[in-house]
């Protein structure tokens, strides 16, 4: 049986110095950012599914700031 994936946000651009994003929640429930470990980045344009872990999460504001493994800088 093929996963399911479940959109719960959008990320609107980088955040900081050090690989965070932005990241406008979709969903009801922002506070699932914060049980998630494991996530998929979709890029729309060129219709690419790539995994990430996510190694942290935290609200500021409207917002979420992820930070995802393999990212510690604004380029990655």
């Amino acid at each position: 049986m093929a996963e399911r994936l479940v959109v719960i946000g959008e990320i609107t651009r980088a955040h900081g110095l050090h690989g965070e994003m932005r990241v406008t929640p979709l969903t009801d429930h922002p506070e699932r950012f914060a049980e998630v470990t494991d996530c998929v980045l979709w890029d729309q344009a060129r219709d690419t599914r790539e995994p990430f872990r996510i190694t942290g999460a935290r609200r500021q504001g409207a917002a979420v700031l992820l930070s995802l493994a393999g990212c510690s800088t604004v380029e990655a």
